[in-house]
């Protein structure tokens, strides 16, 4: 079986649509080399595996890796999806709803 060598990593998160080019926009952070500022990237959806197709949707995260096999004869990408847990999905929509509450909490302030 061949290694996976990961030359180049970013972490990113949807940041817009276009349902007619059947594109998405990103905003990715490189993990490799955290000095390099965040960019703007257009991904093709026929990039992504069919199994994770749904999980394009604005504000959605991502990684992507850029690596190559052991032969090195090309290099290649692939997105993935994180896999939430019902706790990390709980824990979400938790933090949801302090958030919610605290907004109300501070537009009454300011108005």
């Amino acid at each position: 079986m061949k290694a996976k060598n990961i030359i180049q990593q970013f972490y990113g998160y949807i940041e817009d649509i276009d349902y007619t080019d059947k594109t998405f926009t990103a905003i990715v952070s490189d993990m490799t080399n955290k000095n390099n500022p965040d960019e703007f990237m257009e991904i093709y959806k026929e990039k992504i595996n069919l199994d994770d197709i749904d999980k394009i949707a604005n504000g959605n995260i991502f990684y992507l890796n850029i690596f190559y096999y052991d032969n090195k004869e090309e290099f290649l990408s692939e997105i993935v999806f994180p896999k939430y847990t019902k706790k990390d999905i709980a824990r979400i929509n938790k933090s949801k709803k302090k958030s919610k509450k605290l907004s109300k909490k501070l537009s009454m302030v300011f108005e």
